[in-house]
């Protein structure tokens, strides 16, 4: 095997392999869209039964007393919890697009180092 048809044979195995990691990158994409879309639905599910944590409200004229107290130190407990969880989420939310756009500008370079060595290819093989 000559230099010439060697450098032609790890160009065609680097464009290869360049092709596999981009058709998972778009797959990884594909699971993180899909993923991200299903938590947005379940954390706006969420923020929406939220203030149903406070209801019915509680006034004097309806319940007063030792056991008023702590159901509303219930209730504040599982409201300071929906906030955690809610912002836990978001910032999960924020950590997929995040990786998204990694993986897509992982993708934009991968692109280009494939049409490179198809360059490459072509001028080799003129």
């Amino acid at each position: 095997m000559t230099e010439k048809e060697y450098i032609i044979h790890q160009l065609y195995n680097d464009i290869s392999n360049l092709e596999n990691q981009l058709r998972d990158n778009h797959e990884k994409i594909a699971r993180l869209k899909k993923a991200e879309s299903g938590i947005s639905n379940e954390l706006s599910e969420l923020v929406d039964h939220k203030p149903l944590v406070f209801a019915p409200e509680l006034t004097s004229y309806t319940w007063q007393g030792k056991y008023a107290e702590m159901f509303l130190d219930i209730r504040n407990g599982i409201n300071y919890a929906y906030t955690g969880i809610i912002q836990q989420t978001e910032d999960l939310l924020n950590d997929i697009s995040k990786k998204i756009s990694e993986l897509e500008a992982m993708n934009t370079s991968i692109s280009n180092t494939i049409s490179s060595k198809r360059s490459q290819l072509a001028h080799l093989k003129a």
